[in-house]
């Protein structure tokens, strides 16, 4: 009974030993079976050392863990190799099949261009799409489909968070971060001699700083000199137009020439309705309608005639197809007038 209790104290303690970086080194004759059968108090009195240089391993013998010197038996040593073997290569296995899974992270550099190396899991910001089905999926931001989805916060630091705002510190974007260009008709009355197309753009923009109208605007006219399509240069615009009421009548570029308004552009730069028949010679789409309605270049009050549009409409309202669709150049008659930028 004493032999056996003094054998596990004698693993207790080296077990203990080992776990502070000392090791036994045995005593000389000293075996397994030795260890199980007579030792005693003695024993554990013997040199020790400390650090590995012992050579000292652990070695199992019918179910218990003694400490000896030296190397371990053939079987011993082939049941820890073969052990730590199996050990190593299921590590290596896994290491290995992780390795050849795992991807490069995306890159995301926030320039609002969805670049190589992006992609709308990893660059929402660059990546975002639009389906303009007035429903702000989570695949789109504000400024990828302002039409869906408005600011949802605004710092104006010039820099545009394209998850938050459509637009930062532009002169078409308003106090919300939202892009917004604003259009009307005029309170004012003009004969067919406008002074042409940049002469219409003039006095489009002078009603426009009258009232302090932001942005630059031009008058949605057209002659042989050039039409909206081909001078508004807002193919690419995607935010609202909207009447200086707050009232939208269009959803970027594309929806402004889709043939019909989502509410009638009738209001002048003051605010006031204005149910009245406009300058236009110009089809819904923005192209001109005919080069023989446009009061010569819009520069006569007695040569030709020039076509309209009725500001009460929202589908004929560049190209009124009712009564006086066609106005002797002497008429006085409106204009629109469209902020470009």
């Amino acid at each position: 009974m004493t032999t056996i209790k003094n054998t596990a104290t004698a693993c207790l303690t080296a077990f203990a030993l080992l776990a502070l970086g000392a090791c036994d080194p045995g005593y000389p004759g000293d075996t397994d079976e030795v260890a199980l059968t007579t030792g005693t108090d003695s024993d554990t009195s013997g040199p020790g050392c400390v650090g590995l240089a012992c050579g000292t391993t652990t070695s199992t013998v019918t179910g218990v863990t003694t400490a000896s010197g030296g190397s371990t038996t053939d079987d011993t040593a082939g049941d820890t190799d073969g052990k730590t073997t199996g050990e190593d290569s299921s590590s290596t296995g896994d290491s290995e099949g992780d390795t050849s899974t795992t991807e490069a992270p995306l890159t995301c550099n926030e320039d609002l261009i969805c670049d190589e190396g992006e992609n709308l899991q990893g660059c929402l910001h660059d990546c975002g799409i639009c389906d303009d089905d007035e429903v702000c999926d989570d695949d789109e931001t504000p400024y990828s489909c302002p039409g869906d989805c408005p600011a949802i916060n605004c710092v104006e630091d010039d820099h545009i968070n394209a998850e938050f705002e459509q637009c930062d510190g532009e002169s078409d974007c308003d106090a919300n971060c939202n892009l917004r260009r604003y259009a009307f008709v005029t309170s004012k009355s003009y004969q067919g001699d406008l002074g042409g197309l940049t002469g219409a753009d003039q006095k489009c923009n002078t009603l426009a700083q009258e009232v302090g109208l932001p942005g630059v605007y031009m008058a949605w006219l057209s002659s042989i000199d050039g039409s909206p399509k081909t001078r508004f240069n807002s193919k690419e615009y995607r935010g609202t137009y909207a009447l200086v009421t707050g009232d939208i009548i269009a959803i970027g570029w594309e929806g402004l020439i889709s043939g019909n308004l989502l509410n009638p552009l009738n209001v002048n730069e003051l605010g006031e309705v204005e149910d009245i028949l406009v300058w236009t010679n110009t089809l819904p789409n923005g192209n001109m309608i005919t080069p023989y309605s446009d009061c010569d270049d819009w520069t006569s009050t007695d040569k030709q005639s020039g076509a309209t549009g009725y500001s009460k409409r929202t589908d004929e309202w560049s190209q009124w197809g009712g009564p006086n669709d066609y106005l002797g150049c002497d008429n006085p008659s409106r204009l629109y007038c469209f902020q470009v930028q």
